[in-house]
């Protein structure tokens, strides 16, 4: 092609510069193709792999593609874009589920922080790193620590999805758990008592709750029924164990 006063121009064979023939040299150094498989679209099928194999309980191969996509997902989307903090989640998941919890703790803080940021502290995927947080950090940290993560939690849930939807029931789940590692299983016993005595008669979520809330009400009166049973009484009839568990041994 021509410029404007009739020069010819011409692409260098290197470098992606181009030169003017006859006259001075000007370099327009040409931005470099992305690496292959670092595109948006093959970000997504890359990711939706990714989730194929998770689904599949194949969490092993998930948690290396998570891994190998995710710096490539902070450089071409962003460190905040959705579906970066999608790959965040997703692999902090991963290692979870594989008891690579350090790991986790380190993705889940992120996580917890980025979405705060974004959508503040109440949305439902803030919620929903706070409960991966909360399980780290009680494996990590110790249950105190985790209790205080699980009451903020839980508050958040009531307020954004209702006091019965599947995420508060997941919740308070955990979160009971956690009070239990903690010694104060009769502080999870109410939590499902105040439940239950507030649900109407028909309501779908009424039946476990009842169900939770006599377990934990036995877990009470009964310590010993959520103990791993000591070796030495593993060793005993199905009928002792039973005894034991119930404190009659």
């Amino acid at each position: 092609m021509r410029d404007s006063q009739g020069g010819q121009w011409a692409w260098a064979s290197h470098g992606g510069s181009v030169y003017q023939a006859h006259r001075d040299v000007h370099v327009n150094h040409l931005p470099l193709p992305a690496p292959p498989g670092t595109d948006p679209a093959s970000l997504a099928a890359r990711r939706r792999q990714a989730d194929a194999m998770a689904d599949s309980a194949r969490v092993e191969e998930a948690r290396a593609a998570y891994a190998d996509m995710l710096d490539a997902h902070r450089q071409v989307l962003g460190p905040d874009h959705d579906d970066t903090l999608d790959v965040l989640g997703s692999l902090a998941w991963c290692n979870e589920v594989l008891n690579a919890h350090v790991h986790a703790l380190d993705q889940y803080v992120e996580l917890h922080r980025r979405c705060t940021i974004r959508w503040g502290p109440r949305h439902k995927q803030t919620l929903w790193a706070q409960q991966g947080l909360m399980n780290t950090v009680g494996v990590t940290r110790g249950p105190a620590e985790a209790c205080q993560l699980g009451a903020d939690l839980l508050d958040g849930c009531r307020s954004t999805h209702g006091v019965a939807a599947t995420p508060t029931l997941d919740a308070m789940r955990g979160y009971a758990w956690w009070l239990w590692s903690a010694g104060r299983a009769t502080e999870a016993r109410d939590l499902y008592a105040d439940l239950y005595h507030a649900l109407p008669t028909h309501h779908p979520a009424r039946t476990a709750a009842e169900a939770e809330y006599h377990r934990w009400r036995a877990v009470v009166s009964y310590p010993r029924r959520m103990n791993r049973l000591p070796d030495r009484v593993r060793r005993y009839s199905r009928s002792a164990q039973q005894a034991y568990r119930d404190g009659y041994t």
